[in-house]
């Protein structure tokens, strides 16, 4: 899995809701930002606020706020977070990545995205619109050399969606929990 993270390309992560899929690529990212990589995290369940509050004051840390405009239409952008109207924003969500992986890329610095969630995307978009949203970004993330995580939340989509979203991705990291222990797995990966 460490070897997995070290490589460039697009992952889903998904598991049934509550067994720390957040927690864990938070983790993960926390640990890449240490390394001095860049980290764009994509938030649209938490404010920019709350995310930036989790990882502390790293410098190579930046925000992508999906949910403060909503509740605060007056709000302003700083330094570290940047604000979308919405979740269903994909241009300015797109726009705003994009500045930050050339940013990153165009400095030698690689760039760890994290995606919380594309579920919360699917509720308010339909599967369509989030395929062509993955179409660009996925590309985008591979041009910049760039490591991206997507959360999925296995258990609120049907099976028909868990598989179109698989195809858009270079691996899928399952996970899992039986008798209170936590299980990652590594389930496909293009070659």
């Amino acid at each position: 899995m460490v070897s997995l993270l070290n490589k460039t390309g697009n992952l889903m992560l998904i598991g049934p809701p509550m067994v720390g899929k957040t927690i864990f690529v938070r983790n993960v990212m926390l640990d890449e930002l240490k390394k001095g990589n860049g980290g764009i995290y994509v938030a649209a369940n938490n404010t920019g606020e709350e995310i930036v509050e989790w990882f502390g004051e790293m410098y190579n840390l930046k925000v992508i706020d999906c949910v403060s405009k909503m509740l605060y239409p007056d709000i302003e952008d700083t330094e570290i977070i940047k604000r979308i109207p919405s979740p269903m924003d994909f241009t300015g969500i797109t726009v705003k990545v994009s500045v930050f992986l050339k940013e990153n890329f165009k400095n030698h610095i690689k760039s760890f995205v994290v995606f919380d969630s594309l579920s919360t995307f699917l509720m308010y978009l339909n599967l369509q619109a989030v395929i062509r949203f993955l179409k660009i970004m996925t590309k985008r993330i591979k041009l910049t050399n760039s490591l991206a995580i997507y959360i999925v939340h296995e258990d609120v989509h049907d099976k028909r969606v868990i598989s179109t979203l698989r195809n858009e991705f270079d691996g899928i990291i399952e996970m899992k929990e039986i008798d209170n222990k936590k299980f990652l797995r590594l389930e496909t990966v293009k070659c």
